[in-house]
């Protein structure tokens, strides 16, 4: 992923943030608007501090289109906000211990500053994977996951609010569904494929070396197939897992169809409770529901060791067929 690990401060503001944003050049003209920016500026922290001091928090992080976890601090209110991305992608988990508040993209860099412990309740119920796919808990007492499509507010005097920019049902939209229920399958088709065309040019580097994950399913292979049209040396890269699971022979099959190499990284059976402890160390919490990060990280280690360092996946899309 061509991610952004960024910090900014001016004399009242300091901006923390870690991940991608694919609509700078977007939020750089909205704030042109109302402010002058040099216009050969490519730091997106101060982009991003200029939004939110114009329009405020709620308003730029609505703009934002991306995968972020986003801290800012405004020096003259004392006044510090943590926010995360609309669909969960990068985490972001805070602490408070007497008057101090403790925030990390990651637990261990807690763990680093603070004594933490697990927190046994909780894990009573990882078997169900409910720890897994929960929020705002973490499997360690009093520690805490920003939500997702959520921001947290830290005013002086210890007050402390909570509130979503977004929420996943504003997509739901009654009327569109009934019209496209009206709508022919090669109008719908032909929409699809532009929706995966845009996604797909939005997110991706042509600077890179691309590869895209792959099984045999619906998903993987049309994002293969439509990013095959924009890369002549895109790569793809399988996980091929040893036994009944396999799906090599679906992957290789579609690597053929449209013509492009296929690395396959081999996943023994063996290998599941070898990469347990390894993947629950970079999981921070017990892998249950997600038993797939193993094969996945073996592929991710595949395509690293060729050279491909931005990946593209149609994780869980098939739902959508």
């Amino acid at each position: 992923e061509n991610e952004e690990k960024l910090t900014f401060e001016n004399d009242r503001y300091v901006l923390l943030y870690s991940g991608i944003i694919y609509n700078a050049e977007q939020i750089k003209k909205k704030v042109s608007e109302k402010k002058s920016v040099k216009q050969k500026t490519t730091d997106v922290g101060e982009l991003l501090a200029l939004c939110i001091e114009l329009f405020g928090v709620r308003k730029t992080l609505r703009l934002i289109d991306g995968n972020f976890a986003l801290v800012f601090f405004d020096k003259k209110q004392n006044e510090l906000y943590l926010a995360r991305d609309k669909w969960g992608v990068k985490p972001l988990y805070y602490t408070i211990r007497g008057n101090t508040l403790y925030f990390a993209s990651e637990i261990k860099a807690l763990w680093s500053a603070l004594p933490l412990q697990t927190d046994e309740t909780r894990l009573l119920f990882f078997t169900l994977g409910v720890v897994e796919t929960s929020e705002p808990a973490s499997a360690f007492k009093d520690v805490s996951q920003v939500k997702v499509g959520a921001f947290l507010h830290f005013q002086s005097q210890g007050k402390t609010t909570e509130d979503y920019y977004f929420r996943h049902d504003e997509y739901y939209d009654l009327n569109y569904f009934h019209q496209l229920q009206k709508t022919g399958k090669d109008e719908l088709a032909l929409n699809l494929k532009s929706l995966l065309e845009r996604a797909i040019n939005k997110q991706t580097d042509r600077n890179r070396l691309v590869g895209a994950m792959v099984s045999g399913g619906v998903d993987s292979s049309l994002m293969a197939y439509f990013a095959s049209e924009y890369y002549s040396d895109l790569k793809l890269i399988t996980a091929d897992i040893e036994g009944p699971f396999s799906e090599f022979k679906e992957a290789d099959f579609l690597a053929k169809s449209i013509n492009r190499p296929l690395i396959a990284a081999q996943f023994e059976p063996e290998m599941l409770l070898n990469k347990w402890a390894e993947n629950t160390f970079y999981y921070e919490m017990p892998i249950i529901f997600h038993a797939n990060a193993m094969p996945i990280d073996v592929a991710a280690k595949k395509a690293k060791e060729n050279g491909i360092n931005m990946v593209m996946m149609g994780e869980v899309t098939d739902a959508l067929f």
